[in-house]
């Protein structure tokens, strides 16, 4: 990539990837309810997800971007309503017993990879970045491969920092359940509403 372009990419990856968002939130409220050991399946499960997303994202951009009309408001939609679903959940969320442990999540590698493929601002990234960085630049698919597997990467490392956010400050979390609960679920609600701003 020429050297003008790198910057406003990796700005571009970076802020879109480190802010709070549907998958960032669910990383530490898992690592602060079931254990770093549950949240680091579900990054891998997500990350996973992202890694594929940008890949065929990429591959399809010019089908994808022809859709995009009538995929637009099913996808938000259906983007908000699990929003919802999880801001409910997280504000009724219980804060951990005294000794630390939590019913365990059933398939957590699984549970981050399927809700991914339902996380519009994946997808508003995805389509952004493939359509301004790099389709105009390097259209063949193993460097389409080669960055899907980088922004891949980053995904991990920022939800990973999420959930370690979420595990090391456990024991503030469990003092200040409802209130911390309340703040998550309404970043959660705006993600929703900002859908259709």
């Amino acid at each position: 990539m020429p050297l003008p372009a790198l910057a406003p990419f990796l700005s571009f990856v970076l802020i879109a990837s480190f802010t709070p968002g549907p998958n960032n939130l669910l990383s530490m409220t898992t690592a602060h309810q079931y254990g770093m050991k549950t949240a680091r399946k579900l990054t891998f499960g997500i990350a996973t997800a992202f890694t594929l997303i940008m890949f065929f994202t990429g591959l399809f951009d010019a089908a994808l971007l022809a859709w995009m009309p009538v995929l637009q408001w099913p996808l938000k939609i259906v983007g908000a309503a699990y929003m919802v679903y999880l801001a409910v959940k997280t504000l009724m969320a219980k804060p951990l017993s005294e000794d630390g442990e939590s019913k365990p999540m059933k398939n957590p590698y699984w549970v981050g990879f399927g809700m991914s493929f339902i996380n519009p601002k994946l997808y508003l990234c995805a389509i952004t970045v493939m359509t301004v960085y790099l389709i105009p630049l390097h259209p063949s698919a193993p460097v389409l491969a080669m960055y899907a597997l980088f922004l891949g990467i980053v995904c991990l490392c920022a939800v990973t920092s999420w959930a370690f956010f979420g595990t090391l400050f456990k024991r503030t979390f469990n003092q200040h359940a409802r209130l911390i609960n309340a703040i998550l679920a309404g970043l959660l609600v705006y993600c929703a509403v900002a859908l259709f701003l």
